[in-house]
């Protein structure tokens, strides 16, 4: 922990804030500039990013700065220095090279994705044979959610087996339809047995395009707060969503974008088939699906533009749309 400015100006300056803090560690501000973050508030001069987390989950940036200094073969930032303002955390990495594949995918040609697709696969075997240390399996704030008293809203992306928990906690808050919330964990609990003798390694456990930078030459990772144990197969969950509606994850993606990104799991699928491997695959998928949309319930509810109860009733009805890109 490094000391670092106070609160009070992070509140009123935050662009201030972080040049300040760089200039604390020695580090040129040049070109300080916002980055968009769903769970952070994000500004990256020219060689370095400053992360200051919202607060909602807690430890995330502690977590994500061990799972940085444990990915010694990934192309990913390296810790600066990480510290707290108050409540909050922060974080100095180092900046990555290139842009945001999202953003880039647009103006690339066919060989130039496909060239990012097999990278990224690279970069994500590195990451699955990265020794999984005790203090990396778990975020503590996935953790802290799902302890009495949590908050279930911020239980993403959690094991089947705490299906009940979830749903009990939607009952509670009302968010749907008590025969969907019966169906669903109906649903997952009677594929609990696909989930049985699992091996788990380190994951990314956000793997949107918006997190892999691409320089023209390979594929790095960034965003690891969700990073910890889990089978390989789970990073397709975030992966498929993003890859079906992309304007679900960014404002700027036009309507029917989801057509530019139709080669890419065929891409992903030759260069890291074990991803695919399981064969319980479709059931499986199916359940990290109605998980995710079990937590986003008690996020959005029915006013969210996916509409949750109905996306959610579709994955019980097996008409979830990765199942036809799949082909499964």
């Amino acid at each position: 922990m490094m000391d670092s400015p106070s609160d009070i100006q992070l509140d009123h300056d935050p662009a201030g804030w972080a040049a300040d803090l760089l200039a604390r560690h020695g580090l040129e501000a040049g070109g300080l500039e916002p980055m968009a973050g769903w769970s952070n508030a994000i500004w990256a001069s020219e060689t370095h990013v400053v992360r200051i987390a919202s607060g909602r989950f807690a430890g995330s940036l502690s977590h994500e700065a061990a799972v940085l200094r444990a990915l010694a073969q990934v192309p990913c930032p390296r810790v600066t220095a990480t510290g707290q303002a108050g409540e909050r955390e922060w974080m100095i990495q180092t900046r990555l090279p290139g842009t945001n594949l999202m953003r880039l995918w647009p103006g690339l040609d066919l060989a130039e994705r496909e060239r990012a697709v097999r990278s990224l696969a690279q970069a994500m075997r590195a990451v699955h044979a990265t020794p999984l240390a005790p203090d990396l399996r778990e975020p503590p704030w996935r953790a802290a959610a799902l302890r009495p008293g949590g908050d279930p809203s911020v239980a993403l992306r959690v094991h089947p087996s705490h299906v009940r928990r979830l749903v009990a906690a939607n009952r509670e808050r009302g968010t749907a339809p008590d025969a969907l919330l019966t169906a669903a964990a109906g649903f997952i609990e009677d594929r609990l047995a696909c989930f049985a003798g699992d091996a788990e390694v380190l994951t990314h456990g956000d793997l949107a395009f918006a997190n892999v930078i691409w320089d023209g030459t390979r594929a790095g990772l960034v965003d690891f707060e969700s990073g910890g144990a889990a089978p390989i197969d789970r990073e397709l969950d975030v992966l498929l969503r993003f890859l079906g509606a992309p304007e679900a994850f960014s404002p700027d993606a036009a309507p029917g974008s989801a057509a530019a990104y139709a080669p890419v799991l065929g891409w992903l699928r030759d260069a890291y088939p074990e991803l695919f491997a399981h064969p319980a695959l479709a059931d499986r998928l199916a359940v990290y699906d109605a998980l995710w949309e079990l937590t986003q319930l008690m996020n959005y509810l029915s006013d969210h533009p996916r509409d949750t109860a109905r996306r959610l009733a579709a994955i019980l009805a097996g008409r979830a749309p990765w199942m036809t890109a799949l082909a499964l």
